[in-house]
């Protein structure tokens, strides 16, 4: 009897342990075996064994099998663990059928790949939390695969309005990863300064730290510095404090120190402000230099 015969035979065991050993053994092995269609068959078996260890270690096989399929068969295979991640009723089954889908996105031919954006995206926006979570955590490794980013985007700004405190945190903790991915960084500054108006204090917070590394990677930084200034006269206290809050951390990247601290000393005493007072004050404290001048 052949090797693979005999793990074939392996993967009907009632023994749990070899079934969990025939998965295992399908996965390193399989690029050796002459009857690669049934090798992969029996896997995708043991993906909805009935017990869950077995269903976790062939999934994780199933990472190795990928690369060398066929387009057909990586067709497939990504259809059968899509489902897993959908529709099994182990949460852990279904997160580990996502961080398999994202591993096998780098991999899969360019013809798959619009079709596999939107059903990560879709598990992404509209599938349970669990899936949610594991989509966006995998995100930042996936992006750099993606051609239509603007759209991953767009649709991860949405969910930082999820009913979901825990999915709002994680997907503006993606936005913030993937920014020096994206081509127009203008526009990632425009919704990073709208998200400081978000209602969730933690998007709110994210947003306005993220500012100051996005920032650097402006073309016209005298435009979104004027922003902000028009900002610290908003009548929203919160935003008033957050504009001169971000105005102190981008201070270090303007070209004209000089004239921005005048420009923020004068304002400060024209609107008497205490947010501007105060980053004066800082400012003053940080580069004694100017407050000579």
């Amino acid at each position: 009897m052949s090797e693979q015969s005999k793990i074939h035979d392996m993967t009907y065991s009632q023994a749990s342990d070899k079934r969990i050993k025939a998965a295992k053994q399908l996965g390193t092995s399989f690029v050796l075996f002459p009857d690669r269609r049934q090798a992969l068959d029996d896997l995708l078996r043991l993906c909805f064994d009935g017990d869950s260890t077995v269903r976790e270690e062939a999934i994780n096989s199933l990472k190795t099998v990928f690369p060398e399929l066929t387009f057909n068969g990586k067709e497939e295979l990504w259809d059968k663990v899509l489902e897993l991640a959908t529709e099994s009723g182990d949460v852990e089954i279904r997160e580990q059928a996502v961080r398999t889908l994202c591993t096998f996105f780098s991999e899969i031919p360019d013809e798959m790949r619009d079709e596999a954006l939107d059903e990560l995206l879709e598990l992404a926006v509209s599938g349970s939390p669990d899936v949610q979570k594991e989509v966006l955590l995998a995100l930042p490794s996936v992006i750099s695969h993606i051609t239509d980013k603007k759209r991953a985007w767009n649709d991860i700004i949405r969910l930082t309005e999820d009913e979901s405190g825990y999915i709002r945190k994680k997907a503006v903790d993606t936005l913030v990863s993937i920014f020096p991915d994206m081509p127009d960084k203008k526009n990632v500054w425009a919704d990073f300064l709208s998200l400081t108006r978000a209602k969730d204090e933690y998007v709110r917070g994210a947003a306005a730290n993220a500012l100051e590394f996005v920032f650097p990677y402006l073309g016209d930084k005298d435009s979104a510095w004027k922003e902000l200034i028009e900002l610290t006269g908003d009548k929203d206290e919160y935003v008033r404090r957050t504009a001169a809050d971000i105005l102190g951390k981008i201070f270090q990247y303007v070209s004209d120190k000089n004239r921005m601290y005048s420009d923020l000393v004068l304002l400060a005493k024209k609107r008497d402000s205490y947010a501007l007072i105060e980053l004066v004050t800082i400012l003053a404290a940080d580069y004694p230099q100017l407050s000579d001048e």
